[in-house]
């Protein structure tokens, strides 16, 4: 097993509204972290400009990306985050 210490954090994002597209910003700007996945109810075009791609992208309706992710940050309505939270807690 690799200690989370010894390798790069992977956090996900639940929501890409305002706060959700802040926190991804600041994350790919500071290189502090690999975003593993974005839970989205639309799946919106590749962010080029946060070199986020398409892959990322995951609808809130299916089963979330969890392996190797070390945090899940929520950024999501009360809605959304009632569709991802039995997964993620």
């Amino acid at each position: 097993m690799i200690e989370a210490a010894s390798r790069r954090q992977r956090v996900g994002i639940a929501g890409f509204g305002a706060i959700g597209h802040a926190i991804a910003a600041d994350l790919a700007a500071s290189n502090a972290a690999d975003i593993a996945f974005v839970a989205t109810r639309q799946q919106p075009a590749a962010d080029r400009r946060l070199g986020l791609s398409d892959e990322i992208f995951v609808s809130v309706d299916r089963p979330l990306p969890l392996e190797g992710v070390d945090l899940v940050v929520e950024a999501a309505t009360p809605e959304v985050f009632a569709q991802v939270a039995p997964q993620v807690l």
